[in-house]
């Protein structure tokens, strides 16, 4: 279709502007309804890892799961020098270094002479410090979540995406 507009011919350039303009739109409502979706899937995992978590917390006859968290050392900067990124990578701590760092300096041996029962003892005696801190565990991992096709084809190579949280907690025994 075309039309005279002050002596210059203007075809549909203004109907091609406006469908691309309402695909980019489309494209950013797609974008806002997928992260949504995924939002609202990692808060119900979360949900799920607490309860769990919240319950063992509150049992006074739970025993050690001997489940030993991941430690994190430090968080090693990729390439684009930016901290926290993508690119990012977490390398993992030794729990050995509390006691290298921490507990040594508390020197166990005179302090266990000064005073003979105390919490640093126990520390450096224990095999597993996560059963000295009383910590119990939760985890909770989502279904399958699909990602819609353009989100697949543009942004993620993977036809899903699964969420998994872990917490751990402070066990509140006798705390009735």
């Amino acid at each position: 279709m075309d039309i005279k507009d002050g002596g210059s011919l203007v075809s549909g350039q203004s109907i091609v502007e406006l469908t691309v303009g309402l695909l980019a739109v489309v494209l950013v409502l797609i974008g806002i309804l997928q992260v949504c979706r995924l939002g609202m899937e990692h808060t119900q995992v979360m949900m799920n890892a607490r309860e769990q978590v919240d319950e063992m917390a509150l049992d006074d006859g739970l025993e050690f799961s001997g489940i030993i968290p991941d430690y994190l050392q430090r968080v090693a900067e990729g390439g684009d020098q930016k901290s926290y990124s993508q690119d990012d990578m977490l390398v993992g701590g030794d729990p050995q270094e509390v006691r290298r760092k921490i507990i040594a300096h508390t020197n166990p041996d005179l302090l266990r002479i000064w005073v003979g029962t105390n919490s640093m003892n126990s520390l450096d005696e224990s095999s597993i410090l996560v059963d000295e801190f009383d910590f119990v565990y939760g985890q909770s991992q989502s279904k399958s979540i699909e990602l819609y096709p353009i989100i697949r084809n543009f942004v993620v190579e993977n036809d899903s995406i699964r969420m998994s949280r872990r917490i751990w907690m402070p066990w509140m025994r006798e705390l009735d």
